[in-house]
């Protein structure tokens, strides 16, 4: 697994054990294993903590956006999610 500056990096074992556990995320920690955090954990408070899992899924939403601007190298104006979402809509 390679993190963001290309560096090897073994992942949290934690984490490891989520995406072993999720069909829904798990495909996910070769690529940005807080992805499966925040998924996980959106996905199994859905029906108990509702509040929780949409804060959840809005981490997961802009980690996302975070690191496809990153990988896409989108030039965004500004700090904030719309600004990013912005981008990527521009950029296609």
């Amino acid at each position: 697994m390679s993190s963001a500056d290309g560096m090897s990096q073994t992942p949290d074992p934690r984490l490891v054990r989520l995406a072993r556990q999720s069909r829904d995320f798990g495909f996910l920690l070769p690529h940005l294993p807080l992805l499966v955090a925040y998924g996980t954990a959106a996905e199994s408070h859905v029906f108990g903590d509702p509040n929780t899992s949409l804060t959840k899924s809005r981490q997961f939403a802009e980690a996302m956006a975070a690191d496809l601007v990153s990988r896409g190298r989108v030039r965004v104006e500004g700090t904030t999610q719309s600004d990013r979402l912005r981008a990527l809509d521009r950029d296609g």
